[in-house]
């Protein structure tokens, strides 16, 4: 092994991890670029040609790049309302000019924000694209892409006619002793604490009316009996129309489990549909 083999393999292992410490750089400084892939340094042995009667020759050692164009990033929130975000494969399509006669490209920031006209663009000037949609929400030309215009966009408002609920009721939890009606828990709620009886658990529910304007309901819960508990569904007096609901209770009825924590059975108007008039 020569003296200048030994250095060049020397210099080569310098090189190769000042290129792996170049790719980690460039992976901290565009840790909030949108769409960028990470960088993985991997080393790969630089082997000479031997023969049987040759001295040792050094080779050395090289960085290769990996990108890990797979690997998505973290979704953020924005408070923008026009900020769209694509979760697996797929990119915007965006053109240069409003009137999609221009460069199609394609991007994965969704960072997008109206012009005084309503068209939406991205911070670099390029206009959103998507297909139009008829009243059955079908593509009209899978072919023809137009800009997204938020001053065309129009929807029909659906309320909300299911809700998913799921909550651990603590089974330690004392039976209240005391008496119950049902009703007692929206009359306190109502009353702000002046009477009726406190839940020992509740959660707020956010739903939508038929004009599609965000509503908030409660579903409370006391336990009255071991692996029993009466439960309310209520909202405010105010949000209700008075002359259908002559107080915030929607529903109630009571809820029984198992000695294993499974639901046994559900009873009262809770168990059916509600119907609420806002």
């Amino acid at each position: 092994m020569s003296l200048f083999g030994s250095l060049f393999s020397g210099a080569s292992g310098l090189t190769a991890q000042s290129r792996a410490l170049g790719m980690i750089s460039d992976n901290i400084s565009n840790v909030n670029t949108v769409g960028y892939k990470g960088a993985l340094a991997r080393f790969q042995t630089l082997v000479t040609k031997q023969t049987a009667s040759a001295t040792y020759a050094p080779g050395g050692v090289r960085a290769l790049t990996s990108y890990m164009i797979s690997k998505q990033g973290l979704i953020q929130s924005t408070d923008s309302p026009t900020d769209a975000a694509i979760s697996g494969a797929g990119f915007f399509v965006v053109n240069s000019l409003s009137d999609s006669s221009g460069e199609q490209l394609y991007t994965r920031a969704g960072s997008f924000s109206p012009d005084s006209l309503g068209n939406l663009k991205t911070p670099s000037g390029f206009y959103l694209q998507g297909w139009l949609l008829d009243a059955d929400e079908e593509i009209v030309d899978i072919n023809e892409l137009e800009t997204v215009n938020i001053r065309t966009l129009n929807g029909i408002a659906i309320a909300t006619s299911k809700i998913e609920f799921g909550a651990n009721l603590d089974s330690t939890t004392t039976a209240y002793s005391g008496a119950y009606t049902a009703g007692d828990m929206e009359d306190y709620n109502n009353s702000g604490g002046s009477s009726g009886v406190q839940p020992q658990f509740s959660r707020t529910i956010q739903i939508y009316d038929s004009l599609g304007e965000a509503q908030q309901v409660v579903m409370a819960f006391l336990k009255t009996a071991d692996n029993t508990w009466a439960v309310e569904l209520y909202a405010d007096r105010s949000d209700l129309d008075s002359a259908t609901h002559t107080t915030g209770l929607l529903a109630s009825g009571t809820i029984t489990f198992n000695g294993d924590g499974s639901l046994d059975s559900v009873s009262g108007t809770i168990a059916s549909a509600v119907t609420i008039d806002w």
